[in-house]
């Protein structure tokens, strides 16, 4: 037996495995889907962060606005 006819027709080496496209395609939309639930964690993370920001904002802001009507008050009774 020579060294070409240890492997079987095809190229592929004893002992590998041969996936179909389908399969490769499956393999790549399971892998997409689990890398990207870590993503998706860190996005809703941030837009929470964000969320209570802006609520912190509003707040700040209703206040100013207090002050100004406040102040405006005070100065038009002058």
């Amino acid at each position: 037996m020579t060294e070409h006819d240890s492997h079987p027709p095809g190229g592929s080496n004893p002992g590998s495995v041969s996936l179909g496209c389908g399969t490769l395609i499956l393999i790549a939309i399971i892998v997409a889907m689990f890398s990207g639930s870590s993503r998706v964690s860190s996005l809703e993370s941030k837009v929470s962060r964000m969320r209570n920001t802006i609520s912190s904002m509003d707040r700040e802001l209703s206040q100013l606005n207090r002050k100004i009507d406040r102040l405006i008050e005070l100065v038009e009774k002058k």
